[in-house]
């Protein structure tokens, strides 16, 4: 569901908006989005000062509104070059016909586990498969699904990382939105 400024409370922002006041007697008001960006508005003379927080609050919301769409966005396109990835993979991964020494195609058939090749059903009298074809078959699938794995596990360990990065992101935002910042005036 997605944001909209119409759910934004306009008492919790002006609680979390920073009133700063330089030497010529100008303010500045600024907050921290909750996707850590730092908002902050012109500088005004005094008598602007209260006109401004009504477009103040409006640009609030919609920052966060648009933060949060777009925060949405990356993620959605992270998931769909995920997919594309996982589909490109797929394609590299199919494997090719193995044959057994005097050229007749071996089926391969798929189980949980390791995978097992049996000889291809031939007209005539059944072929038989000599023991090394079937071990070199084997070895050269298992060197497949290594390099496969291996793959997966780093693609899994980088994901990670990014998840846990965003992770701290985040608590450090909400540690820094929930505590009582002195520097805040209503």
């Amino acid at each position: 569901m997605a944001i909209e400024t119409k759910d934004l409370n306009d008492g919790t922002i002006m609680e979390q908006t920073k009133f700063t006041r330089n030497d010529k007697g100008h303010t500045q008001f600024s907050i921290i989005l909750p996707s850590g960006r730092l908002l902050e508005s012109e500088w005004l003379n005094e008598d602007n000062k209260k006109k401004a927080l009504t477009p103040w609050l409006d640009a609030v919301k919609q920052a966060i509104v648009n933060d949060a769409d777009a925060a949405r966005e990356e993620a959605r396109a992270v998931v769909e070059e995920a997919k594309a990835k996982k589909r490109r993979e797929a394609a590299e991964q199919e494997p090719s016909p193995i044959v057994d020494k005097t050229g007749v195609p071996m089926e391969r058939v798929i189980t949980p586990g390791p995978v097992h090749f049996v000889p291809g059903v031939v007209a005539g009298p059944a072929q038989s498969m000599d023991a090394s074809s079937f071990a070199e078959a084997n070895w050269a699938q298992a060197r497949k699904d290594v390099d496969y794995w291996q793959t997966q596990a780093a693609a899994a360990n980088k994901a990670l990382a990014k998840a846990q990065d965003n992770l701290r992101k985040w608590q450090e935002i909400v540690s820094q939105l929930t505590q009582g910042d002195s520097d805040v005036v209503p």
